[in-house]
């Protein structure tokens, strides 16, 4: 199975918990409770600190940006490359798009990078996927960090983002406020809801390999970290 680095941009902390603009962490949280994975702990630094859960084999990593959003790439970058150390391939060699029906898989176990991100531009409860870097960050802060590292700029990968909606008024003031704001309960839980489908989405376009299984989860411990529970 092609292993799975999947990274979620927001900001760092229980004061920025559930906001819509770390709606990308709250997506991962939900994925972690339904994919087979550890509890998430605090990494050391080469995986630059970040809260993050392993899978038993270390076929998926799960990643939590540990840095506010217009500062993601260099963590993110430290992260991604340790990860493609350990399986021993180019950090600049992930593969995102599925292969032709008939030809050989050649980049079937090279390490995908999937980035999970707020999306001003899209409608709350909406999302959309893109497999590749070369699409515009539309003023997102994280992605435009992100696509300023050379070595991430170059890879193949996917991103997710997760629609949070915009407020009428284009003030950057105002805006700056609203992505700030905590989402409501029903909000939380339609960003939550989103993690089958967007999975279902990601293995239709042969991104990733299986389905998503509520309720099966594996409790292995990960060493050297401590379990962190924001409440």
């Amino acid at each position: 199975m092609r292993p799975l680095f999947i990274a979620s941009l927001g900001n760092p902390g229980p004061n920025y918990l559930n906001t819509l603009h770390s709606a990308g962490h709250t997506l991962l949280s939900a994925l972690q409770s339904t994919i087979p994975t550890s509890p998430f702990t605090i990494s050391d630094r080469e995986y630059s600190k970040a809260l993050i859960s392993r899978a038993h084999d270390d076929s998926i990593l799960l990643w939590q940006s540990p840095t506010f959003m217009n500062e993601s790439g260099p963590a993110l970058e430290r992260a991604w490359s340790t990860f493609c150390r350990a399986c021993r391939v180019p950090s600049s060699s992930s593969f995102s798009s599925a292969p032709v029906s008939g030809q050989n898989d050649t980049s079937s176990t090279s390490p995908h990078l999937i980035i999970l991100h707020d999306e001003l531009e899209l409608p709350f409860g909406r999302f959309s996927i893109k497999t590749n870097m070369g699409a515009s960050a539309r003023g997102h802060n994280g992605l435009k960090s992100v696509m300023g590292i050379p070595s991430l700029k170059a890879c193949k990968l996917t991103r997710v983002g997760i629609g949070i909606g915009r407020p009428e008024s284009r003030n950057s003031d105002v805006v700056a406020g609203y992505v700030l704001e905590k989402m409501s309960r029903a909000q939380k839980e339609t960003v939550e809801g989103l993690a089958d489908r967007i999975w279902a989405e990601l293995k239709a376009r042969g991104v990733v390999g299986f389905s998503l299984k509520v309720n099966e989860k594996n409790n292995a411990k990960v060493s050297g970290g401590r379990r962190v529970v924001w409440r």
